[in-house]
This record gives structure tokens, C-alpha cells and sequence, in this order.
């Protein structure tokens, strides 16, 4: 994995993005499948499939901001 000290700047950024999902939509929280999205692709991943398998693989206190259900 690159250095995913970053991140947490990051997580303070994604805070800022308005969710502009439907309520029903919003199974998970926007800024946690940010921040696992972009330490996804920071690690290799390329496309939705990847990013996916690289988030159910990863161990969630890898990732801060875990990607949980609302």
C-alpha cells in the first residue's frame, strides 16, 4: 500500500462533499466509501470490482472512517 498517512486529511476533506444520494440510497456513509475508495485505488485497485474486493479483503482498521451501514 502507498502511504495512506494522507488519509486522514483526506477524511476531513470528503466531510465537507453534500450527499446528495436519496435517503433510501444511503445504505453507507459517503465519506467512509470515500476515504475506502481512495485507499483502494492508492493500493492498486482500477475500476469498481477492484475497489470492491480490495474493501471486503482489507481489515476495517486499516481504513479509517470504517465503511458502515447507516
Amino acid at each position: 500500500m502507498r502511504n495512506l498517512k494522507t488519509l486522514p486529511k483526506l477524511s476531513l476533506a470528503f466531510e465537507k462533499i453534500p450527499d446528495l444520494r436519496k435517503h433510501w440510497r444511503k445504505r453507507y456513509n459517503l465519506k467512509a466509501l470515500l476515504v475506502m475508495a481512495t485507499a483502494a485505488i492508492l493500493s492498486g485497485a482500477k475500476g469498481p470490482t477492484s475497489i470492491s474486493e480490495w474493501g471486503r479483503s482489507t481489515r476495517p482498521e486499516l481504513v479509517e472512517g470504517k465503511v458502515v451501514r447507516n
